[in-house]
């Protein structure tokens, strides 16, 4: 018997000193660390690093990259001081970050205006750039990495060199520009919504336009591209959720659902193993599962999943395309079934002490889902998939 609680005293030991108890590392839900900042989190979580390292803005104006090992804290940059004169008044980083293929630099905006670009490593800033609007639209970087693309408050998109920051060219429109641009697969065009109710095809070397597409309403939703490339898939305030052929810009389809509201969410794939099957979710509480392909609006809906409050979470799906992950406004992480035959649609939900609008990011193995919320913390939290 001694013998025995010897034994089990040292596996505990051991344990312990991995850090993670394997019963909450198989149990989908479970908090493994949370990390506090000092203001809400519009911002969402990105990995990089081989999922090392995350990265999120948060309204106390900082960028955060932390661990996520154990959500310890590698840097943190404010980029709220000084302010840019003439600039808006609020200087929260409400951009989610973008970092370059090769992992040396990331590229975000910031409330006051200001487009920064830091060394990825220890968060010193390398330039920036104002512009005269909020920068809440994320930055893409070009195919070759040379430009990045970014849209502001003040109407425009832009292209910046990476290396200077200096602009290569603007395209204005008539809106307020939220919307983070889509490169196109091969990186000659950019596919970018506007607060005018346009969703745009511009040329990405040249920044001219190659056509525009109306919807009756504010986009500020991020374009989403079909596994083939061949249409353009945005949810518009109108209440509609398009597809638009991307070589045309002419409408292929538009989904409304019944007691539809306002689309903030980007539309999510569901992955290689089902390339007829997306996700939006809608200010009417309900994350919808549609199939593209459908030739009327009673086929495309596969399934809806109403939670407790808005989402303006976009959705975010696991690696092996089983389960969607998205954040609502009533607080809680919700990790559903993609399946339409699933019996069980809530695999488990995780809740946050405020509204959740930031869309989950999950690292390459699907382990672990990383989200953040109002309650001004980050969370990782294990999905009861892969290996912790």
């Amino acid at each position: 018997m001694f013998l025995l609680l010897q034994i089990s005293i040292a596996v505990q030991m051991l344990l312990g000193a991995a850090g993670a108890d394997p019963a909450v590392a198989r149990a989908g839900g479970k908090l493994l660390w949370k990390y506090p900042t000092n203001g809400w989190i519009y911002s969402s979580p990105i990995l990089t690093h081989e999922d090392e390292t995350l990265l999120i803005g948060s309204d106390d104006g900082h960028l955060y990259s932390i661990a996520t090992a154990d959500g310890s804290l590698n840097w943190k940059k404010n980029l709220s001081s000084p302010m840019p004169e003439p600039g808006p008044p609020c200087s929260g980083v409400q951009s989610t970050p973008s970092v370059s293929r090769n992992g040396k630099v990331v590229v975000v905006g910031v409330c006051n205006g200001r487009v920064w670009c830091l060394n990825a490593a220890d968060g010193s800033a390398i330039w920036y750039r104002a512009t005269g609007g909020s920068v809440i639209s994320s930055a893409t970087f070009s195919a070759s990495g040379r430009e990045v693309y970014v849209g502001s408050n003040d109407k425009a998109v832009r292209a910046l060199n990476t290396s200077t920051g200096q602009v290569i060219w603007a395209y204005t429109t008539k809106g307020e520009v939220q919307s983070t641009p889509r490169l196109s697969s091969d990186g000659t065009m950019l596919y970018v919504g506007s607060y005018d109710g346009n969703v745009y095809k511009l040329n990405a070397g040249t920044g001219t336009l190659v056509w525009k597409f109306q919807t009756l309403g504010k986009v500020s939703a991020t374009p989403t591209l079909s596994a083939d490339g061949a249409n353009v898939l945005i949810g518009s305030l109108d209440t509609n959720i398009y597809s638009i052929v991307a070589s045309s810009g002419k409408l292929d389809w538009k989904y409304k659902p019944a007691n539809a509201d306002e689309v903030h969410s980007t539309v999510a794939l569901a992955g290689a193993n089902n390339t007829d099957l997306i996700f939006v979710g809608d200010s009417d509480n309900n994350l919808y599962a549609l199939k593209p392909s459908a030739t009327n609006d009673e086929d495309r809906l596969v399934w809806q999943h109403l939670t407790g409050d808005t989402i303006y979470s976009s959705p975010t799906v696991s690696p092996d395309g089983k389960v969607v992950y998205v954040g609502s406004d009533d607080n809680d992480l919700y990790a559903l079934e993609t399946s339409k035959l699933a019996l069980k649609r809530v695999k488990w939900k995780f809740a946050t002490e405020k509204g959740i609008d930031a869309t989950p990011a999950v690292n390459a193995d699907g382990s672990t889902v990383y989200i953040a919320s109002y309650d001004r913390n980050i969370y990782a939290v294990t999905t009861g998939l892969g290996n912790v």
